[in-house]
Parts: C-alpha cells; structure tokens; sequence
C-alpha cells in the first residue's frame, strides 16, 4: 500500500494506492484515523487508477459538507452514505 497526503485548506487529503482487490475503505482507514482531526472523516469510493481518483475525492468532499447534518455514531463515514443528507 503507498499513500499521498496533501492538505487543502483545512482538509486532509489522502490518496491510496496499491490495495488487495478485496480491502474495504474501512479496513484501510481505520489505522490511520489518528493522523485526522476531530469529527467525521469520509472516504469516496475505490476507483481503478489515479485517473479516477477526482471522482472519489469530489464525493467525499461533498459527503464531508454533508456530514455536520447527519447524527452518525461512527468517525468514519462512506460518503455514498451521505447522500440523503446532501
């Protein structure tokens, strides 16, 4: 697995790559949950390649905007998830 961080305003980005065919969002995030903030972290949907990743990280920027109006017990949120909130 390689990962790409970025900060975009006070939003951390993260890229992963290299994943088994079989990993879940949640399997792979959950480690790195403490590198976060506090509040919701929401991750878009497994893409095939870098090309796509735009895609994944407009849903999960959309998903985190739509978070503050969900209750949601759990810190990380799929941002498919979100969608009635949006």
């Amino acid at each position: 697995m390689d990962a790409v961080v970025g900060v975009q305003g006070h939003h951390l980005i993260v890229i992963v790559t290299g994943l088994e065919q079989d990993a879940s969002p949640a399997s792979v995030l959950a480690p790195l949950l403490p590198a976060f903030g506090d509040g919701a972290v929401v991750h878009g949907s497994l893409v095939s390649d870098v090309t796509e990743a735009h895609h994944s990280y407009v849903e999960a920027l959309y998903g985190h905007d739509a978070s503050s109006y969900v209750q949601e017990s759990s810190r990380l949120l799929s941002a498919s998830s979100l969608i009635a909130a949006r």
